[in-house]
């Protein structure tokens, strides 16, 4: 894939978008029927932050810039990662679980 340029805004989009589909791990499977608003809120508004802190750091490295589009893409992410996780765990939510408390 010589030659090819990906924009680092696609890049920020998909690597946050990663992020907090794993943060979707950390709430229950069962919380997720009540509470997946509440639960994509906190993970999209932990997301934005650590873009900020992101943004923040590069402040510091050598020939890196700070760019206010760059947090958006990290915000764009942050929704498309829960918004993903969230279907996710609502399906995982449904598969039946074995006797004994087991997982397969």
């Amino acid at each position: 894939m010589l030659g090819v340029r990906i924009s680092d805004k696609l890049i920020h989009l998909v690597c946050f978008a990663g992020l907090a589909g794993s943060w979707t791990f950390w709430f229950p499977l069962n919380s997720w029927k009540k509470h997946s608003v509440r639960n994509i809120l906190i993970c999209v508004v932990g997301v934005a932050l650590y873009g900020i802190l992101d943004e923040w750091h590069q402040s510091f490295t050598p020939y890196r810039e700070v760019s206010a589009y760059d947090w958006l893409a990290d915000v764009g992410g942050a929704i498309l990662g829960s918004v993903s996780g969230c279907f996710l765990m609502r399906l995982l939510a449904k598969v039946p679980r074995r006797a004994g408390g087991k997982s397969i």
